[in-house]
């Protein structure tokens, strides 16, 4: 009888970390060979002699693994993890393309587009149709001004701020929106 070997799929899940323990534990689950990715923001600090500029979380006590049943539990161990981020009861596993888009967020935050349109409401979904965050799905949370828009992704738990102009981004279907982008409850 010959043995089958069952390839374990890798998901993406976020990890609740001690205060000011995200890079020390994000260095040390990519030692052990996990795969983790936490989203850094420059800031610039003043201090009396100078200016530095230092990376700092994007999301404070977040770290994403994306690890099979078999490093599941293993990225536990690492120092300053506490726990997996669960909804009732269970760890709730990030869609790849969400994690995709938070790199993009990322990657590209300093871009500077204006919305220019009354037309986006809260709860509508948008797609950018053009630039570097093409593609980029997500829901409107909140319209800041005439400038600012905040959108969520939905399992991520978190929300990005961006600045994005009419001709950029087109609306979704509001009923498609709230089924895609709805979390569970705790």
């Amino acid at each position: 009888m010959k043995h089958l070997i069952v390839k374990q799929p890798y998901r993406w899940y976020a990890l609740y970390v001690k205060y000011k323990m995200e890079k020390v534990a994000s260095k040390e689950l990519q030692q052990r060979g996990i795969e983790a990715y936490l989203p850094l923001k420059h800031v610039k600090r003043q201090w009396s002699d100078r200016v530095k500029v230092l990376e700092e979380p994007l999301i404070w006590g977040y770290i994403f693994v994306r690890v099979s049943h078999k490093e599941y539990y293993d990225a536990l161990m690492a120092s300053g993890v506490l726990r997996y981020v669960c909804f009732e009861g269970k760890a709730e596993p990030i869609p790849d393309l969400q994690i995709q888009n938070l790199k993009k967020f990322v990657d590209f935050a300093n871009e500077s587009i204006v919305i220019t349109s009354g037309h986006i409401a809260k709860g509508q979904g948008v797609k950018v149709s053009s630039g570097a965050l093409k593609g980029t799905i997500g829901e409107v949370l909140e319209l800041r001004g005439s400038k600012r828009l905040l959108i969520r992704f939905g399992n991520l738990g978190c929300c990005v701020h961006v600045e994005l102009g009419v001709n950029n981004i087109e609306l979704l279907e509001s009923k498609r929106t709230r089924s895609c982008f709805s979390l569970p409850q705790p």
